[in-house]
């Protein structure tokens, strides 16, 4: 699941799919514009996961969780 998310919050495409320039995505998203610039650049290490989810459900994504058991 975090894998899932974090490609999520690291993809570029995502963000341009969105159709509106990284600052107003960033408004939307309820953070600061240097900080969407880090989940466009691929540095989710410094999200916590929480944060991941709530920028993700405020830019209108439904987040779905999903366990399986480790090898």
């Amino acid at each position: 699941m975090t894998s899932e998310l974090l490609t999520f919050a690291g993809s570029s495409n995502l963000f341009r799919d969105l159709g509106f320039p990284e600052a107003e995505a960033a408004q939307r998203a309820g953070i600061t514009q240097p900080r969407m610039n880090d989940l466009i650049k691929n540095r989710t290490y410094k999200f916590t996961l929480d944060a991941l989810v709530n920028v993700a459900a405020k830019l209108g994504y439904t987040v779905k969780l999903s366990l399986k058991k480790a090898a």
